[in-house]
């Protein structure tokens, strides 16, 4: 038999290991102790006679090696995977299920390197001038030559068919697309391919259509072209969706029936090319966001460390869930697109909603009223579009908002005024010519029941300012002409003094 094995059991090494920052949270400690314990488990030992877990298979041994020489490794990385006869579930990233020994996840997370790339792997000025991703990388910060390179996802990966769990995120494949083959894995639950430098040469693969039991799909942050492909509606499980920072363009014009996106609580399409009217068709279909729904635990004690992690722009601040939570925010982002049109009144059907970011885009028309249904919303943000008219008064009855950004609109009037709205600052609402009224220094004065709002601060478009700077110049221009003309005219006797004398003659 075999117990739990608890931090609180040996209280040197727990004091030992935050001392060492090495646990910070309540919540580091259990998966600290969850770690100790699949280790345990996984031990090919025996405790009174009874094996305790099943030893991984030589044909996956062999499968994984084949892997490893698929790639470009660095900073030691895989060292633990040799042919020594060890047991490979054992080896780091990797986990089995601990009744048959099949691999179940692969856990290989690129980090950045110091160390030199030789040019027999791939040339990285080359792929980064071939790769238009680039830039976006850059400003992320992944730039840096990869501890886990491959010129592509290693193929004898889609052997492992009882994969359920593939992390491959923050490694560096070279602007290859996503292999079709990865239909073969169809029991995969998780999928995380974030900052893998896969390139626009492939779409979102249709082949995950057929993996009706995955439930986290992230593949931001690379250069996948083509649209939001309808096939995702026939993902039933589907829980965390995140497309952020690639590059699929066009309008969004997909309706789903009521058995699509039943358990979806997060999307997260942020930062991409999409043109048209906010799909509220597509919105709408997102059931767990409209009614009471039981909490849904998302398995993530499938390797030592975590399931899953995503990192997303929430409450004005990059926020990290992971799946050791209880509970996970139910978050629309869209922001950063080219959407158009106004926010439908049904977006307050969404009323399990807690954080919607749709900010930059070319949004217009008035925040709707129905906001106020949406009781649960903890971060709103709209700014940087052309919004216009009043803020809803509806919005001070939104009691769990803890982050409103509304700046840079058109919108107009008096702010409404709340115990709870007084707690933002001015930088929520800034950036609107027409608002007045705290936390804004501007204020309203009260003239015959209308209210008069200063022209102090109006926004300038760049091309307005660009003439009037223009004009600017061509006045100074004018006028230092004319006064030098002068100068000249006064300095000149004979000129001045025959001047005078023709309007002397003329008047006589």
């Amino acid at each position: 038999m075999t117990t739990d094995y608890k931090i609180e059991d040996d209280p040197s090494l727990k004091a030992y290991l935050k001392e060492s920052r090495i646990l910070k949270t309540r919540e580091e400690e259990v998966g600290y102790a969850r770690q100790q314990q699949k280790k345990l488990q996984t031990c090919n030992a025996t405790v009174d006679g009874v094996a305790t877990s099943a030893s991984c298979l030589n044909n996956e041994v062999s499968t994984l090696l084949r892997i490893k020489e698929d790639l470009h490794l660095s900073n030691e990385r895989l060292s633990s995977w040799d042919s020594n006869g060890s047991d490979c579930c054992m080896w780091e990233g990797v986990d089995c299920d601990p009744h048959t020994g099949q691999i179940i996840g692969l856990q290989l997370r690129g980090s950045p390197t110091t160390e030199t790339i030789p040019h027999t792997i791939m040339d990285i000025d080359d792929v980064r001038e071939s790769f238009d991703a680039y830039d976006n990388f850059e400003k992320e910060g992944s730039v840096d030559p990869r501890d886990i390179i491959g010129s592509r996802i290693p193929p004898a990966l889609f052997e492992l068919h009882q994969l359920q769990h593939l992390d491959l995120s923050g490694c560096d494949f070279n602007g290859s697309a996503i292999p079709p083959e990865l239909t073969q894995l169809a029991h995969l639950t998780h999928l995380n391919l974030s900052r893998a430098w896969l390139s626009g040469r492939g779409e979102i693969p249709a082949s995950l259509e057929y993996c009706k039991d995955v439930e986290f799909i992230n593949l931001g942050h690379n250069k996948l072209s083509g649209g939001l492909p309808s096939w995702l509606g026939k993902l039933p499980h589907l829980k965390v969706l995140v497309l952020s920072s690639n590059s699929p363009c066009g309008s969004i014009n997909l309706n789903f029936d009521q058995i699509a996106f039943q358990e979806l609580l997060i999307l997260d399409v942020s930062s991409n090319q999409f043109t048209g009217r906010l799909p509220f068709g597509f919105l709408l279909s997102f059931n767990a966001m409209k009614t009471v729904s039981p909490k849904y635990d998302i398995p993530w004690d499938y390797n030592n460390e975590k399931g899953w992690e995503v990192t997303m722009d929430i409450k004005g601040i990059k926020l990290t869930y992971e799946s050791q939570m209880h509970s996970i925010m139910k978050t629309i982002d869209l922001s950063n697109n080219y959407f158009e049109g106004e926010i439908s009144e049904e977006i307050g059907d969404l009323n399990e909603l807690q954080a919607l970011n749709i900010s930059r885009n070319k949004l217009k028309g008035p925040i709707p009223r129905s906001i106020g249904a949406l009781k649960h919303l903890e971060s709103l943000n709209l700014s940087h579009n052309f919004l216009s008219g009043d803020i809803p008064e509806e919005l001070t009855t939104l009691n769990s908002l803890g982050y409103l950004n509304l700046s840079y609109n058109d919108l107009s009037g008096r702010i409404p005024q709340s115990p709870h709205v007084s707690t933002f600052d001015a930088l929520s609402f800034e950036g609107n010519p027409s608002l007045c009224g705290p936390p804004l220094s501007l204020s309203c004065e009260a003239n015959n029941g209308t209210t008069l709002f200063p022209f102090v601060g109006l926004r300038e478009t760049d091309e307005e300012k660009m003439w009037k700077y223009i004009s600017m110049g061509l006045g100074f221009g004018a006028g230092f002409a004319t006064a030098i003309s002068f100068s000249c005219f006064l300095n000149n006797g004979r000129g001045f003094h025959s001047f005078w004398r023709r309007c002397y003659w003329s008047c006589a």
